[in-house]
């Protein structure tokens, strides 16, 4: 009988994942049977998948653990997910994957990749939270070396706080001013979007050009202190001022002004400026010729492009789930290497891992729109 791993996501892209004796044969976003953008627990996603398979261990990730979801009860099991399987599978093991955010991100990837070994470079907004002398840093850069099975160093990891603390050394960087994503997403909410939605600012920067009056967005490879103020768990405030709403050229381009285009083109082009040095910053340390990439910042496709031109000489692999979603497959990928000791390497063939449907039923719910 086959074992398998799930994978569970909270928060916002929340997931699931099942790898079934290392193949990953099941991923779904809670949001596409929800129809609830961004939901944040996917329940219904595995109560669909209890239907189908019988689940082994439970693999939680996240950013900290008082983002996944508790009930009361006198049994062993006190999260949600694991209460909820439980009640249709007792011998369910639950492993808490919470406190490897950027690890997950980083299996992901590297598993996905096809690479026998690589680096990996995350690049997120927010990670878990640890302690540094007792002071909460949320992870926003990785830099790890990957092998087979699951041989992982860990270079260089940047942190964010909230508490003004600034640490630095040749392994870590810890700094109260935004990171390069938290940066970008600032940007992103400035124009009244979502945290979630800066691939509209990437659109938008494709109509600006360089603006003279528009200040440097970083400094010393984080955002300026003097423009961006980093918000726990969101994007930043900033204090640029617009001559309108947004909102008023959400549905209307007539209404958008050249400043707000050169804006986006500004933190496009600086923020990708901060990735190239975070690159050669991983060339140097790791000495592999050979990126696996992942993160939210990596869903930038302009920024990717851009870094396959300017290191003609690197392999890089940009993983398609690396938003949050994705680390439901990291966390369960590196459990099963951990677990198993296979070497077998089982590069990404398809996004297309959720439910199946017939022609019969496809056809049904396409008349509902004729």
């Amino acid at each position: 009988m086959a074992y398998n791993v799930l994978g569970i996501t909270p928060g916002h892209n929340g997931s699931i994942a099942l790898i079934s004796d290392g193949k990953l044969v099941f991923y779904l976003e809670e949001e596409r049977l929800s129809r609830i953008k961004y939901d944040s627990n996917p329940l219904k996603s595995i109560l669909y998948l209890l239907s189908k398979y019988k689940i082994n261990e439970l693999i939680i990730t996240g950013v900290h653990e008082g983002c996944i979801p508790r009930v009361s009860s006198k049994l062993a099991f006190k999260d949600v997910y694991s209460h909820l399987i439980q009640k249709y599978q007792s011998n369910i093991v639950t492993i808490p994957f919470w406190d490897k955010h950027h690890l997950s991100h980083a299996s992901n990837t590297f598993y996905n990749s096809g690479f026998t070994k690589s680096a990996v470079l995350v690049i997120d907004a927010v990670g878990s939270t640890h302690l540094f002398n007792n002071i909460s840093i949320e992870e926003t850069e990785s830099i790890f070396d990957f092998e087979y099975p699951n041989n992982v160093i860990t270079y260089y990891k940047s942190y964010n706080n909230h508490s003004n603390l600034n640490y630095k050394d040749n392994k870590i960087n810890i700094s109260s001013n935004c990171n390069i994503a938290k940066t970008y997403e600032g940007i992103t909410q400035l124009f009244k979007w979502s945290s979630q939605e800066s691939g509209k600012t990437m659109g938008l920067s494709s109509y600006g050009q360089l603006n003279k009056n528009i200040p440097k967005l970083f400094t010393s490879g984080k955002g300026n202190p003097n423009y961006f103020q980093s918000v726990y768990g969101e994007g930043a405030i900033t204090n640029f001022n617009l001559e309108k709403n947004p909102k008023e050229w959400h549905h209307n381009p007539f209404k958008i002004t050249q400043y707000e285009k050169d804006l986006a083109y500004h933190i496009q082009t600086e923020s990708e400026n901060e990735v190239f040095k975070l690159v050669e910053k991983t060339l140097d340390l790791t000495k592999l010729d050979k990126i696996a990439c992942s993160g939210g910042y990596f869903l930038n496709c302009v920024c990717n492009y851009k870094l396959l031109k300017k290191f003609p000489n690197v392999k890089f692999y940009f993983e398609p789930t690396s938003n949050d979603g994705g680390n439901s497959v990291g966390a369960a990928l590196y459990r099963w290497y951990e677990y198993s000791g296979d070497t077998t390497i089982r590069p990404r063939k398809t996004l297309y891992n959720g439910p199946k449907y017939t022609k019969k039923q496809l056809l049904k719910e396409i008349k509902k729109y004729v």
